[in-house]
């Protein structure tokens, strides 16, 4: 007897050859049961050891799952980093691009390669070139000014009946 339960150990139910027999009358009349039929019906099945293998297979079953499960949440975990990642790799080049190309973010220096108290240009690559767009700004507004003045005024000066010149004619060119 089982001290926990109650009930008889397997070992005790594994040995006999059937199941332990009622007190009551095996048949009434009247009543078709396996209770209270004649005792044609086997009892010797191996009823345990099929309930073992068939709790097996459905714990195996649900193993399984749960790897496929594991394994899918893994490699979606994985994915997330390796995105993560990418974009903190991204940020880092973004700040290296702005420390080199604008110098943004770094003190006592201007925004401009141009001093404005000694008005000239720096002389490192960025001051070159803010002279060189300068210069071209110039040399557009030269011809601007040029084309204006052709279109718009007559080749002669009107008081004197003079011929003119363009007034700032090689001022850019």
């Amino acid at each position: 007897m089982n001290p926990l339960t109650g009930g008889a150990y397997y070992s005790e139910i594994r040995s006999r050859d059937t199941r332990p027999s009622y007190s009551a009358a095996k048949s009434k009349e009247g009543v078709s049961s396996v209770v209270f039929g004649d005792n044609n019906f086997n009892f010797n099945t191996n009823f345990i050891e099929e309930e073992r293998q068939r709790r097996q297979a459905e714990f195996q079953r649900k193993q399984e799952s749960y790897m496929k499960r594991r394994e899918a949440n893994v490699l979606k975990d994985a994915g997330r980093w390796q995105a993560v990642e990418e974009d903190y790799r991204r940020s880092l080049q973004n700040l290296e691009i702005k420390r080199n190309r604008w110098r943004a973010g770094q003190k006592n220096n201007p925004s401009e390669a141009f001093n404005v108290i000694t008005l000239d240009y720096d002389q490192t690559e960025q001051g070159h070139y803010l002279r060189k767009r300068d210069d071209e700004k110039k040399y557009r507004e030269g011809l601007r000014m040029n084309n204006l003045d052709t279109k718009m005024n007559s080749g002669y000066n009107i008081i004197n009946g003079a011929a003119r010149l363009s007034p700032l004619a090689n001022r850019y060119f």
